[in-house]
């Protein structure tokens, strides 16, 4: 038997419909006696929750509508819990990550809870044990816990590498097989990784199914349909193949990102946003070997939609540069005590923690300086609102995505003067 330890990282969270629980545990158990035939003895335990989704009656489901009021309906749905993704290894050698190839390069998804530690992958097909490059369609990461260094091995080189059989590997990506479940608008499905599609197309949808960026769902988040999910079935499936009012959903989504695609300087401009991505991190990475080919394979057609979510934040934020000028330089020097000071209130937030509130606030003053305090105290003061502090010591000289900003500490006496006007706050 291959003595071999799945450590369980994180918990994850699927909501699927009721419908649906039968096929949900039936895949669970399959998974489950795959992992016993490779001779491991991890588990994948399930919880579930039952709970009720509110759905709006329209005259397609043959019910009668008020007039007045929307009429809906509760719709029975189940919270599956699962600890993981697994992480796996076997003696000191530790899967890290699956590279997938894409038409201009190697992107990397790293297993959950693993990091690369500064690594950085080379982007080739090389395996580092037999030292040939040929097209590969399973590629890995594998860390030496010994040493902390990282290798490349392709799959047949696995188990003369590390001494054990690549079985289970398919255990790092599970989560990814159960995405399908949650999907309620679609019968018989199709899985991510059979498909491909255009950049740009991609682009367009995913700018379409999320208000221009503003209201990008990610995929762990189940609460409602991700944005993927539907970019997928726009590109993927018939959509006439759907009942109203979904099928009349899709059809002004295509309409609308036919605009977007038409719009070759906004699609331009989405893609030049991943500047605001990390060049280090596996995302900002697998962005740009996406961006540098015309096409996506279904894989990372999430990851690529993704970044209409960077787009639109970095709107809002010149947008706020524009309502809210500020001007470069800081308010005082380091140490020194500064008073009445007026500003407004751009950003505030409150945490609840074991130590009772602590506040968050980001403001601009009235000469345009921006400032920054944060402590272990509640406040009355709301974004868009404007203030005056009595004093504060200023604690350092900093910037923030290339904004200088002053941050004060011991501040005392705030109150608030007036609310922004609408046009302020938008």
């Amino acid at each position: 038997m291959i003595a071999m330890e799945l450590q369980t990282v994180e918990t994850h969270e699927w909501e699927i419909p009721a419908y649906k629980l039968d096929a949900f545990k039936a895949k669970i158990a399959q998974a489950n006696k795959r992992l016993a035939r490779a001779g491991l003895d991890a588990r994948f335990d399930v919880a579930y929750e039952e709970f009720e989704r509110q759905k709006n009656v329209t005259q397609a489901d043959q019910a009668v509508v008020s007039n007045h009021a929307p009429v809906y309906v509760y719709e029975p749905w189940i919270r599956a819990t699962l600890t993981g993704p697994l992480t796996l290894r076997h003696g000191h050698f530790t899967f890290v990550a699956r590279l997938v190839p894409e038409e201009a390069g190697i992107t990397v998804h790293s297993a959950p809870g693993q990091e690369l530690g500064g690594y950085s992958p080379r982007g080739d097909n090389a395996c580092d044990h037999c030292q040939v490059e040929r097209s590969r369609s399973r590629l890995y990461l594998v860390r030496d816990d010994r040493d902390d260094t990282i290798i490349q091995l392709g799959h047949s080189c696995i188990e003369l590498y590390t001494g054990v059989s690549p079985k289970g590997l398919w255990s790092l990506t599970f989560d990814e097989e159960l995405e399908a479940f949650t999907r309620n608008d679609v019968e018989g499905g199709f899985g991510p990784r059979h498909y491909g599609a255009s950049v740009d197309i991609v682009l367009a949808y995913a700018f379409a199914h999320s208000d221009k960026g503003r209201a990008y769902v990610p995929s762990g988040m189940y609460s409602e349909t991700s944005t993927v999910s539907m970019v997928r079935t726009s590109l993927f499936f018939d959509i006439n193949k759907l009942k109203d009012p979904d099928r009349s959903y899709y059809r002004d989504k295509a309409v609308e990102a036919a605009g977007h695609l038409a719009d070759t300087d906004l699609i331009a401009a989405i893609k030049a946003s991943v500047v605001e991505t990390s060049e280090d991190s596996d995302y900002g990475r697998n962005l740009r070997i996406l961006l540098a080919g015309e096409s996506v394979t279904g894989k990372n057609v999430g990851i690529l939609g993704s970044l209409v979510k960077v787009y639109a934040r970095q709107q809002q934020i010149e947008a706020e540069r524009k309502a809210h000028p500020v001007v470069a330089g800081y308010l005082g020097e380091v140490g020194e005590r500064i008073k009445d000071i007026a500003a407004t209130a751009k950003t505030v937030k409150y945490d609840e923690g074991n130590w009772g509130t602590t506040t968050f606030l980001v403001a601009i003053a009235d000469d345009g300086h921006m400032l920054v305090w944060k402590a272990h105290r509640a406040l009355d003061i709301e974004s868009g609102q404007r203030f005056t502090i009595a004093a504060a010591t200023v604690k350092a000289h900093e910037t923030y995505r290339d904004v200088d900003q002053t941050v004060i500490t011991r501040a005392n006496k705030f109150e608030v003067v007036e609310a922004a006007s609408a046009s302020e706050m938008s």
